[in-house]
């Protein structure tokens, strides 16, 4: 992850694989993934990932309106 974040400029310390798994966990919610399928695609033992779930749709509010 550090190699290819360096490969196209990005700052690496803002990422880890975690980070991926909790991006994955909100894309496929966006996508109409089910619980279950989040968590078995994930290889979340627990549900944990509904956290982040949580947290992306509260930041999310308001987002049209900061738009225009």
């Amino acid at each position: 992850l550090k190699t290819v974040a360096a490969l196209i400029g990005v700052a690496f310390g803002n990422y880890s694989t975690h980070s991926l798994r909790s991006g994955g966990a909100t894309a496929l919610l966006k996508g109409k993934a089910d619980s279950l399928s989040i968590k078995l695609l994930g290889r979340w033992m627990s549900n944990g990932f509904e956290n982040y779930l949580v947290l992306a749709a509260k930041a999310s509010v308001g987002l049209s309106r900061r738009m225009v």
